[in-house]
């Protein structure tokens, strides 16, 4: 009861209980954030976002209605009444990008690090932190699920993300680099030069060098390279 009381007095301004007939139509989307209905002057029913306390998170919109991803509620979408492509919000409001966003959603895995991974029309990739709010666009991305790591393009290189709790973040910048994952080890960085391979870990501490010629024979051995961007992805058989 307490909780209804400080909402209808909090949003008693915004019109949520009614007037002229009409009566707002609230839906609880977290303990903190509901959707609700409006009027406009033209008496259109509008829809919008706020808080318990009546602070408003999205201003009331024409011709959508409000929800929130089911899983992880951590997504606010606007839903077109027309059916064309939703608008995807963080929590505090803002959209996620400018660009229409397809097919947008955690992957199935569980990992320590939320991500949202989507596409769009032009062929790009959005991905979304929701802790930080943090937005990134890329042409070129891939999740490793066993070694739980986000691999994406920027201007300044390759970035491999750990999707654990550590979070480690590596950029490759070097062209010959490669990502590597063995059944049993943490994945690596190998960056190969004229007489050794320089293996680095995703937080960037340098572990090991071995010679190149152990390094190509492991190579050999395993399955062919998977190219995303700008760089090669190899699966070892064993452990460097």
């Amino acid at each position: 009861m307490k909780k209804l009381f400080v909402w209808v007095m909090a949003c008693a301004a915004m019109c949520l209980t009614g007037c002229n007939g009409f009566k707002s139509q609230k839906v609880e989307l977290t303990d903190d954030v509901y959707s609700f209905t409006a009027l406009s002057e033209n008496k259109d029913t509008l829809s919008g976002v706020c808080r318990l306390d009546g602070s408003e998170i999205i201003a009331p919109q024409a011709g959508v209605k409000f929800s929130i991803d089911r899983d992880h509620r951590r997504v606010l979408i606007a839903i077109p009444n027309d059916g064309s492509t939703r608008t995807y919000y963080t929590l505090t409001g803002k959209p996620i990008t400018n660009a229409p966003i397809r097919n947008f959603k955690a992957p199935n895995e569980s990992y320590d690090q939320l991500v949202f991974i989507g596409n769009t029309p032009t062929g790009q990739y959005v991905i979304y932190f929701p802790e930080g709010e943090e937005t990134i666009v890329t042409a070129a991305q891939f999740i490793d699920a066993k070694s739980a790591t986000l691999g994406y393009q920027t201007d300044e290189g390759f970035v491999l993300r750990s999707l654990k709790s550590d979070a480690a973040t590596y950029t490759v910048k070097d062209k010959g680099a490669c990502f590597i994952t063995a059944e049993g080890a943490e994945p690596k960085v190998v960056v190969p030069q004229k007489k050794t391979a320089v293996i680095y870990s995703l937080s960037g501490d340098k572990e090991k060098s071995i010679p190149i010629l152990k390094f190509n024979q492991a190579l050999k051995k395993a399955p062919a390279a998977k190219t995303v961007g700008t760089l090669r992805c190899y699966n070892l058989k064993k452990p460097l």
